[in-house]
């Protein structure tokens, strides 16, 4: 099996359209950009910008819908990844042990440079946070499952994808601010070549109005 040392560097920003004093609209925005190191976190390797927009459909039901720009470097040159996806955030009300829970399937189309097919992949995330005690810190443990729904040209197969777990911490560092930070593991399917575990360092900014 093979395996790297990673950074991945991100920052979201999430919040309502229209009249934010109210805060009354239920549309939402998405922006997210992440910067990814790889070969022991010495190389830039991978760019994404994330943007979206959603509708809340109730007070914990927000459906999604937007798109993903990548940029991969690689020994054979850099390579350019176009994602349309649509996902639902739910944020069941049960608190089981003390954790918030939230649930998320998202469903991604890939488009890569130089192939004719599409990939669509099935991505369902389950995330926990836990306040400790009453100060500002939070308990984070989070896994994302990614399922590929057909075969590709650029070499996709149907089937199990990756595993992403994470456990980390959380500072709310202002009313609209928080740090995330911890360890990712991510497993990925290697289907003709060997698999690969990648040991991620990920920091994480949210600014949620």
């Amino acid at each position: 099996m093979e395996s790297d040392s990673h950074v991945w560097l991100n920052v979201t920003g999430i919040g309502r359209l229209g009249d934010f004093r109210a805060a009354k609209t239920p549309w939402r925005y998405w922006l997210e950009a992440q910067t990814r190191f790889n070969d022991d976190a010495s190389n830039r390797f991978q760019t994404i910008a994330r943007p979206a927009l959603g509708y809340d459909l109730s007070d914990r039901l927000t459906a999604w819908a937007g798109s993903a720009w990548i940029e991969t470097k690689g020994n054979s040159g850099t390579r350019t990844e176009h994602r349309p996806w649509q996902q639902l955030t739910w944020f069941p009300e049960t608190s089981p042990g003390g954790f918030a829970l939230q649930l998320r399937p998202r469903l991604e189309q890939r488009l890569l440079q130089g192939s004719d097919d599409t990939g669509w992949r099935l991505r369902q995330f389950v995330r926990g946070t836990r306040p400790l005690g009453g100060s500002a810190w939070s308990l984070i443990l989070q896994d994302e499952i990614f399922f590929n729904l057909n075969d590709t040209d650029y070499g996709a197969r149907s089937g199990f994808d990756q595993n992403r777990v994470f456990v980390g911490l959380a500072y709310q560092a202002t009313r609209i601010a928080r740090l995330e930070a911890g360890y990712l593991n991510m497993l990925v399917h290697g289907g003709q070549r060997p698999d690969s575990m990648f040991h991620v360092l990920s920091v994480n900014l949210f600014l949620i109005q």
